[in-house]
């Protein structure tokens, strides 16, 4: 009989995330977002199925400002300053 450590780590390279996928999706499934690295940057999350069917739709940008509460003429953007840039064509 195999003895199985717990790991304590929620971060895997890519590597070791292959190699033991089913204890990535063990300790996913006991509320342990798991995070995928690469290179030592966070790259991925696996999350239980619940929490990502859980999250709300963004929308799209009309409804974005909407929520922001911007009526319309509140938005100040201030003009550019300096010449645009020459392109070449």
């Amino acid at each position: 009989m195999a003895i199985r450590h717990k790991r304590v780590s929620t971060s895997w390279s890519v590597v070791e995330a292959k190699a033991h996928f089913d204890e990535v999706i063990d300790e996913v499934e006991e509320g342990e977002p798991q995070t995928v690295l690469t290179n030592g940057d966070e790259r991925a999350a696996i999350v239980p199925i619940d929490e990502w069917g859980s999250r709300e739709p963004i929308g799209n940008l009309l409804e974005f400002f909407a929520r922001a509460g911007l009526r319309e003429g509140e938005l100040q953007i201030p003009p550019r300053t300096g010449s645009a840039r020459d392109l070449e064509w």
